[in-house]
């Protein structure tokens, strides 16, 4: 019994040290994850406004991130070329730079569709603005995947 009490007593004097140790861990790593890493919310962009403009907005938001996305592609193949490195190993990155973004487009549409079906029963355009949105932030991410892949490729 006696154990049990200085273990209880023990519990009781540790217990606003581990809680503090826990609120510390728990939010320190948050706050420098939300700094460093981009957040993506095309739905949320456009939120403000009715059905048809919130269509419209997503609709604006998709076609801008595609031509992020054909400019992010487009600067890999421009690194490639200038990379310092034989020719052989450019021609291997360019090519499996395509074929990633092949499987990208694949991706992007399973992804889409998936989150699509997660509408339900939606009526309206929500189905499609939930696809948009999709669109929007998985070619935003990519095309930021391509920036970091090629941004410290040593020039020729």
């Amino acid at each position: 019994m006696r154990t049990i009490s200085i273990f209880s007593l023990a519990l009781l004097v540790a217990s606003p040290v581990f809680a503090a140790q826990a609120d510390a861990v728990e939010t320190a790593p948050h706050a420098d994850a939300a700094k460093e890493v981009p957040q993506f919310d095309a739905a949320e962009k456009c939120d403000q406004f009715s059905q048809a403009a919130r269509h419209r907005c997503l609709t604006e938001m998709a076609a801008d991130s595609a031509v992020t996305l054909k400019q992010a592609e487009t600067k890999a193949v421009q690194m490639i070329d200038q990379w310092f490195e034989n020719a052989t190993f450019k021609t291997l990155a360019k090519s499996k730079l395509k074929a990633s973004s092949t499987a990208f487009a694949t991706y992007r549409q399973a992804k889409c569709a998936f989150a699509d079906s997660l509408r339900g029963g939606a009526i309206g355009s929500a189905h499609e603005i939930s696809r948009l949105a999709c669109i929007a932030d998985t070619n935003a991410q990519r095309a930021l995947e391509l920036t970091y892949a090629t941004k410290d490729m040593p020039p020729p």
